[in-house]
């Protein structure tokens, strides 16, 4: 995965899953539909890394619409409070790491202020 920043969508992966989300909305599905065409592909295959940023952009992408499903938010949650995302920024210069600590905990604070 290449990384070019601290955000959300600053990786390869995310960008990915950006790109593909926003061309299924686009296509007419839904939002929920259009996350569930990128979970179905085998992600239990890929590295734990790549898993990580599809639900990290998933629950972003989505709450830019307003809406949330719950298996989005309860994977992503569970990836910033078991801190596994952020360890892997621990050998980032202290700038990058307090950066990424900044924007999950914003992520976090988004999802746990919705519903679903």
């Amino acid at each position: 995965m290449k990384t070019t920043g601290p955000g959300i969508f600053d990786n390869d992966v995310a960008q990915g899953v950006r790109a593909e989300f926003n061309a299924s909305v686009a296509e007419g599905l839904s939002v929920f539909a259009a996350a569930e065409r990128i979970l179905a592909k085998p992600i239990d295959f890929l590295k734990e890394t790549d898993r990580d940023q599809i639900f990290l952009a998933l629950a972003a992408l989505q709450l830019e619409h307003g809406l949330i499903q719950p298996k989005v938010k309860k994977n992503a949650l569970t990836i910033i409070i078991l801190g596994d995302e952020l360890e892997r920024w621990e050998a980032s210069a202290p700038e990058s790491y307090e950066a990424r600590k900044k924007v999950l905990q914003d992520l976090r604070e988004r999802l746990t202020a919705t519903l679903g």
